[in-house]
């Protein structure tokens, strides 16, 4: 016999568990489950990142997303998370090359949207952040309301009150006349009205298990490092995010957490991580944070983060099965954008209109 749900959410990352939770606080949709084929939650990608809230990003309606959900972590119901959940110690950006435009674009759609950024002066970033004296940067920005989430604070404050199921995977699905019946699993099976599709890397091979030719995504693995212990570090410095060369850090246990921010397509099947990301990150502080190329790293890993086509999103129902609803695609924003990506997919899933336009992430774009 069938269990039977009135939505069905795949994936427990951070795309599944922001829906899950807007679904039940916004419009009181009890009748939901979020299987997860892992043993535990989150432990794909949105358990791997570093949790940097980044606005200043490649599109106006990424960005748009990035101010909503700000708003939400800096301002959250009282009853979402007991603990503090958010560090807003802000974030720095940096360009080493004059004729770099990326910042430029990026603040033309902060400044639209009323983000808080400005230009600063080098001896204010060295104020902040002292170990980058011999860094060559020529111009930075400071956003004062970035900052850094508890990954593990956030999504259980997301999933808190909603059934989960873990090492629960689906092998198949039962379509009929263009609609999912039934979801299959090992020994088990399910029916519901709605399936969200929260899947991140493995977004297009279940797309093609459905028989759907139009999902077309790229995985990008990326790697993260955390070095050993640095003496008389503090920890309320802001993120600080290099253009040129691309490389991140930020505090993280008494040292720092590192990327490269390296980009190899990849399938999620193949995800490994590899020593020659130590090697990437050393070049990239050669040049761009000589001073931090004797620090000591202790640990790497590595994730994937999923790219549509045109760099924005993917949230809403198929053009082509008609309960099947996609949110995926987040490309590295998944964290920034989780409270306004949940909301607009409940919104969308429970047939009413989002208050920002979510057109530029349909899955058939305009």
């Amino acid at each position: 016999m069938s269990d039977r749900y009135d939505i069905v959410i795949i994936g427990s990352g951070v795309a599944g568990a922001s829906t899950a939770y807007f679904l039940k606080k916004k419009y009181n949709v009890d009748n939901i489950v979020v299987v997860e084929k892992e043993k535990t939650p989150y432990s794909h990608a949105s358990g791997l990142n570093a949790g940097i809230v980044r606005q200043l990003v490649e599109t106006m309606p990424i960005a748009e997303l990035a101010k909503k959900s700000v708003e939400f972590f800096m301002n959250p119901p009282q009853d979402f998370c007991k603990d503090n959940f958010y560090l807003k110690n802000g974030g720095i950006l940096t360009e080493k090359d004059q004729t770099d435009l990326r910042i430029s674009t990026f603040l033309k759609f902060t400044s639209k949207l009323g983000i808080s950024y400005e230009e600063i002066e080098r001896r204010e970033v060295l104020n902040k952040i002292p170990f980058l004296e011999e860094a060559p940067f020529v111009r930075a920005v400071y956003g004062r309301d970035d900052g850094v989430l508890d990954i593990n604070n956030l999504l259980s404050s997301y999933l808190k009150g909603v059934e989960v199921r873990t090492s629960a995977e689906v092998k198949n699905f039962k379509v009929e006349e263009g609609t999912i019946k039934q979801l299959i699993l090992d020994g088990n099976e399910i029916e519901c009205n709605v399936v969200v599709m929260a899947t991140g890397a493995y977004s297009e091979g279940i797309a093609r298990k459905l028989g759907l030719n139009h999902i077309y995504l790229d995985p990008r693995r990326r790697h993260l490092l955390i070095s050993t212990e640095i003496e008389g570090l503090k920890n309320n410095f802001p993120y600080y995010w290099s253009m040129n060369p691309q490389f991140y850090f930020r505090y993280e246990s008494g040292g720092l957490l590192f990327s490269p921010c390296d980009e190899i397509t990849m399938l999620p099947e193949e995800l490994k991580a590899t020593g020659e990301s130590l090697s990437w990150l050393y070049e990239r502080l050669k040049i761009g944070a000589p001073k931090l190329t004797t620090v000591q790293i202790k640990r790497y890993w590595a994730e994937l983060r999923t790219f549509s086509f045109d760099n924005n999103f993917l949230i809403g129902f198929d053009p082509v099965i008609k309960n099947l609803f996609w949110v995926t695609a987040l490309q590295g924003h998944g964290m920034t954008c989780s409270a306004a990506v949940g909301e607009i997919s409940a919104d969308l899933v429970c047939g009413y209109k989002p208050d920002i336009d979510h057109n530029p992430h349909l899955p058939k774009r305009p």
